[in-house]
């Protein structure tokens, strides 16, 4: 899966099961991402939503989320002079 067809999925599941509130369903998944499901320690146990979850049933739960490569810092060099 690519990631736009990724993000295409979980935006019509997301919207076909959003309340009326958003802004409480928005802080309700920001809360269960900073405290249940971790990138070191998730806690898939006592998730609410994790009869939805694709990572842990194809058991890649460690895989998430997904590292970006790190950029090589490029080195400049400048000759400063002062008169």
């Amino acid at each position: 899966m690519t990631k736009a067809s990724v993000q295409k999925d979980v935006k019509h599941f997301i919207e076909k099961d959003m309340p009326l509130e958003a802004g409480d369903f928005n802080q309700a998944l920001m809360e269960i991402g900073s405290t249940i499901c971790t990138p070191r320690t998730p806690k898939c146990v006592i998730c609410p939503v994790k009869e939805h979850c694709e990572a842990l049933k194809a058991n890649e739960v460690m895989q998430y989320p997904l590292k970006k490569k790190q950029k090589t810092k490029k080195e400049y060099y400048y000759n400063v002079y002062l008169f």
